[in-house]
C-alpha cells in the first residue's frame, strides 16, 4: 500500500492535474477554519453576526384532523334502528369524508359491543348490515368464520 501511494504522489506531480480534483471549499466551511484561526475571542465576538435570525413560524392549521365526536354517529345510528329494522352502513355514511366513515364505523362496533345492534356480512368487503340485536346486554358472543 505504501508502494501505491507514493507511486501516486508521484504521478500526480508529474501531471498537470491531479487524478482526482480538489473539492472546492464551501463559504460554510471556509468561515469555521477562519474562526478557529482568529481563536475563541473572535468567536464570540462574531456569534451573533454569524448565527441566522430565527426561521418563521409555519402554521399547520391546515393539517390537522377534527375528528367528530363519536356520540353523534352513536345517535344517528340509534335513530336509524327506530326508523327501520335494518340498515346498510355502506349506504348511511357514504357521502362523509374518510374520517367521518372511520369514526362512524367506530360507533357501530361500540354499539355491536353494547348490545345493542348485530352486525352481519354476507362475505368478505361485502357491505355491513346493522340490525336491533336479539340477545341480553352484556351475555357472551361467539364469533364463527364465514
Amino acid at each position: 500500500m505504501k508502494q501505491a501511494a507514493g507511486w501516486l504522489r508521484r504521478a500526480a506531480r508529474r501531471r498537470a492535474r491531479p487524478l482526482l480534483p480538489r473539492r472546492p471549499r464551501t463559504a460554510r466551511a471556509a468561515a469555521g477554519a477562519q474562526a478557529r484561526a482568529a481563536g475563541p475571542a473572535a468567536a464570540r465576538r462574531d456569534a451573533p453576526r454569524c448565527s441566522p435570525s430565527a426561521p418563521p413560524q409555519v402554521s399547520l392549521a391546515h393539517m390537522a384532523l377534527r375528528f367528530p365526536p363519536v356520540a353523534q354517529f352513536l345517535e344517528r345510528f340509534r335513530a336509524v334502528l327506530r326508523r327501520r329494522r335494518r340498515f346498510d352502513f355502506d349506504a348511511e355514511v357514504g357521502s362523509l369524508s374518510r374520517i367521518d366513515q372511520a369514526v362512524a364505523f367506530l360507533a357501530l362496533l361500540e354499539l355491536r359491543k353494547t348490545g345493542e345492534i348485530a352486525l352481519e356480512q354476507a362475505a368478505p368487503f361485502a357491505p355491513d348490515k346493522g340490525f336491533p340485536s336479539r340477545r341480553r346486554k352484556g351475555s357472551e358472543w361467539i364469533a364463527r368464520s364465514a
